[in-house]
């Protein structure tokens, strides 16, 4: 348990007690149930997420198994240890360093890294002129080719040091449309005045918070974990570059996307059955 200090390695022995795991090598392995026992005896999120480093695991961490862990009050700092552990025993992605240019969807014990489409632009008159326009961004398809039936999905993306996530990035839903695409309003103009960005009844409201565990970002960038703050409805999804003036800081990723902020450039879609 080398880098534990006497503190920690104290709590992770009362942790133990709770569990009866023992401290030998033959000692069982940690599960789903050991670790809802632990939250259910209230013991500190940071206790558990220790106890989960130091000890050998065998959790579940299937979408249901995810759901039914949030379910019963499993914070997500712990989820998230478990989800680590099971990578690192098996050898999964979890230890690879992320790109810059990279949005990944975790679903159960899956790291999906979502794949862009490059969109385009439609503009639309109302009523012959007189009503004005709207631009839409537009993607190809009416479907994305990932999909996940968990209704708040987390994602995990690169955000340079000193930038808010905030300006960088918008989740927005797509509507599908019988030519075989999808869309959402990106701006708009009646006579003398006009607008841009995505239609606020298309924008996602986002929570966003630095992962505590760094190792994979590359040097410049911190990796921010991003989740929906309500259930997302099924549908079509993406994120969209921010608009010039919504935008703070620059990255990668926003390069990549935003060919322009009027709908063109790089899309990372994504839907939810």
């Amino acid at each position: 348990m080398q880098g534990f200090n006497s503190s920690a390695l104290r709590r992770v022995l009362a942790a133990a007690l709770v569990i009866g795991v023992g401290t030998t090598a033959h000692a069982d392995v940690l599960t789903n149930a050991d670790v809802e026992r632990m939250v259910a005896a209230r013991v500190a999120p940071q206790t558990i997420v220790l106890t989960i480093k130091a000890a050998a695991a065998r959790f579940d961490t299937s979408a249901e198994a995810i759901i039914a862990l949030s379910r019963n009050g499993v914070p997500e700092p712990v989820i998230d240890a478990m989800i680590a552990s099971k990578s690192d025993q098996t050898g999964g992605a979890a230890t690879a360093v992320m790109s810059a240019d990279e949005i990944i969807m975790l679903d159960g014990d899956r790291r999906i890294s979502l794949l862009y489409t490059i969109g385009g632009t439609r503009n639309a008159e109302r009523a012959l002129g007189y009503g004005g326009s709207a631009t839409y961004a537009v993607l190809p398809g009416v479907t994305a080719q990932h999909r996940t039936s968990i209704r708040k999905p987390t994602f995990l993306m690169m955000v340079p040091d000193g930038a808010s996530p905030h300006g960088l990035l918008t989740l927005a839903r797509f509507e599908p449309r019988r030519n075989g695409t999808r869309e959402v309003s990106v701006g708009s103009r009646v006579k003398f005045s006009s607008s841009t960005g995505i239609h606020p009844d298309r924008v996602v409201p986002m929570n966003y918070e630095p992962l505590p565990e760094q190792s994979q970002a590359p040097s410049g960038y911190t990796i921010y974990r991003a989740s929906p703050r309500n259930d997302l409805v099924p549908g079509e999804y993406a994120f969209a570059p921010a608009t010039q003036g919504q935008r703070s800081g620059e990255n990668v990723l926003l390069r990549l996307m935003a060919a322009s902020s009027a709908g063109d450039g790089r899309y990372y879609d994504f839907g939810v059955d």
